[in-house]
Parts: C-alpha cells; sequence; structure tokens
C-alpha cells in the first residue's frame, strides 16, 4: 500500500491534519521524507502558519509523521 493509501486511513483529530497529512503523503519522496516549509505550505493548503504547525506537531505526537526540525 502506498503513503498516500495510507494517509487516506489514517484517524486524524480534524480537517487541517488531514489535509496535511495527505499533502505530506504525496510530497514524499521514495524514503518517504518530505520537507515541509509551513510558511509555504500554509498558502498552498489555505491554513495558517500556525494551524499547520499544530497539525504537523499533532500528527507527530500521534505517530503518524516522525517530525524533525531542519537546519
Amino acid at each position: 500500500m502506498n503513503l498516500l493509501e495510507l494517509a487516506w486511513q489514517a484517524r486524524c483529530s480534524s480537517m487541517g491534519e488531514k489535509l496535511v497529512l495527505l499533502a505530506c503523503a504525496y510530497h514524499a519522496s521514495n524514503g518517504s521524507q518530505v520537507r515541509i516549509d509551513p510558511q509555504v505550505w500554509a498558502g498552498r493548503l489555505g491554513m495558517s502558519i500556525g494551524r499547520v504547525e499544530a497539525a504537523i506537531s499533532a500528527l507527530h505526537r500521534a505517530g503518524l509523521l516522525d517530525a524533525r526540525r531542519w537546519e
């Protein structure tokens, strides 16, 4: 099963989390990695930067993402 299918099946607490998870799955590399710039993604997803960051944090706490800060 590919990442996009897994993202669709995942239980999320909010539609914002689901949208961020789907976007991550869609843009992930073959190594299942994706770089998220909340400032850029906020405009693409129609969400505030804070909501994108909150969704990433919530998905990380739920074990659906392994979020790490990039230098």
